[in-house]
């Protein structure tokens, strides 16, 4: 069985398509609309995740109200160049960021975001350094559970959506879709593959159109803007303009 992933900036959803009906799984029943999963993840001292609504939850329960204690904490040293009239001044600065370990977990929240910066590797919380891939890989694991839990059976093939660019710069876009085959990959998943979101958010019309239609794709995200013009049904396949 292969599932279509919508990993979203602000939310995520899943879904399988027969060739005749679509099917939406219920993903966060304590959220406003169950069929889709908030992308947010809690991470609290033992390393324990919660996702969805109940990430948000949690972190309003253990985080509110709570003492604050900050503790500034060296992390390294930079160069700094300063431009003058006799030449560069070039000198050594330590630097050190405040943190407030009184913490009991800590909330991430639009993580596909991260997938745009290429110097972004991960981030560190608490004891342990998780990487991009890591962190996505959480959410989409939980998809993955939380649909063969509905069809009972195993999920392994799923189509990822993505922009149909995460940068101006090529080389972004490409290491961006490697992360998210990376993530597939630590979620559970043996075989990936990709679709632009536009052609995704379009399919269904395009599958039930019997007449060939130019449309407009409107896909508008937490992260991302895509404007798409298709022509779409008839019984061809879809072609973008």
């Amino acid at each position: 069985m292969r599932l279509g992933f919508d990993f979203g900036t602000t939310n995520s959803s899943i879904a399988h398509y027969d060739g005749r009906a679509l099917t939406s799984i219920r993903l966060d029943p304590e959220g406003d609309n169950p069929y889709v999963l908030p992308s947010l993840v809690y991470i609290d001292r033992e390393l324990r995740a919660l996702l969805g609504t109940a990430a948000a939850s949690e972190y309003l329960r253990r985080e509110t109200g709570r003492p604050v204690a900050w503790e500034k904490r060296p992390v390294g040293e930079v160069e700094v160049i300063v431009g003058g009239s006799g030449g560069p001044i070039r000198y050594v600065q330590q630097m050190s960021v405040v943190v407030d370990t009184a913490a009991n977990g800590r909330l991430l929240q639009s993580i596909k975001t991260a997938l745009r910066d290429p110097a972004y590797e991960g981030t560190e919380i608490f004891d342990r350094f998780y990487t991009l891939d890591e962190l996505i890989a959480m959410v989409l694991r939980e998809l993955r559970e939380r649909a063969e839990q509905h069809f009972g059976e195993p999920c392994r093939s799923v189509v990822l959506g993505r922009p149909v660019r995460f940068s101006d710069d090529q080389a972004v876009t490409e290491r961006a879709e490697e992360i998210l085959f990376k993530a597939g990959r630590l979620a559970g998943f043996t075989d990936i593959a990709f679709q632009l979101e536009p052609i995704g958010a379009a399919y269904l019309h395009h599958a039930t159109t019997t007449e060939r239609q130019t449309a407009l794709v409107f896909d508008f995200g937490g992260g991302t803007l895509d404007l798409t013009l298709a022509e779409l049904g008839g019984g061809e396949e879809p072609h973008v303009l």
